[in-house]
């Protein structure tokens, strides 16, 4: 059984976005220290202070949680998406044109992106109490101070952490505070 490991926020340097409009912390990403071109998913928390067009990622899937504050999202065009802390996650692909633009002040959010091919994903927001999750890696992102629970192991996060570990359709999983849950499986697995 993997034990999994807790992803302290204040761990997780601060650096410039790939085009220099924001700034991100890169919570996990796999293989472990692949970087922006040669990852096959990435999980990172970002920072937009201002009007600023996204990064383009090449044959890359993203999916935005907005964590604090309000989002417009235009993507290829498209009319805007309005997101904010209760919305649920949005996926659009990364190589799109794609402009964000707070609404009330800085917006913080949480960005998973997958390269196309490699590896399936998808992110949720979820409520206190018993989780489902399938068969690949999990990450439990903490909005608030949180116990979980996975099988036998009870573990506690701050704001912000999360917690990475293997998951399988049969573990018992629990949170007793809202959460955002990614899970991803190899692109073999994925179908």
């Amino acid at each position: 059984m993997n034990k999994g490991r807790i992803i302290s926020q204040s761990d997780c340097p601060e650096t410039m976005w790939k085009n220099g409009g924001g700034t991100t912390r890169e919570i996990v990403s796999f293989p472990p220290n692949s970087g922006l071109d040669d990852f096959q998913w990435r999980l990172s928390a970002a920072r937009i202070e201002k009007p600023s067009g996204f990064s383009c990622f090449a044959d890359v899937d993203r999916t935005i949680a907005v964590l604090d504050g309000a989002l417009s999202l235009e993507v290829a065009g498209a009319p805007p998406h309005r997101l904010d802390r209760m919305s649920a996650p949005y996926r659009f692909p990364g190589d799109a044109a794609t402009l964000g633009k707070p609404l009330r002040g800085p917006v913080s959010g949480l960005n998973l992106m997958v390269r196309r091919g490699q590896a399936g994903a998808e992110m949720r927001r979820i409520s206190e109490g018993r989780v489902s999750a399938r068969d690949g890696t999990a990450i439990l992102f903490a909005l608030q101070d949180s116990h979980i629970g996975v099988g036998p192991r009870n573990i506690s996060l701050m704001a912000n952490d999360s917690y990475e570990f293997e998951a399988s359709q049969d573990e018992k999983i629990s949170i007793d505070r809202p959460a955002l849950l990614i899970l991803i499986k190899p692109a073999l697995l994925a179908a």
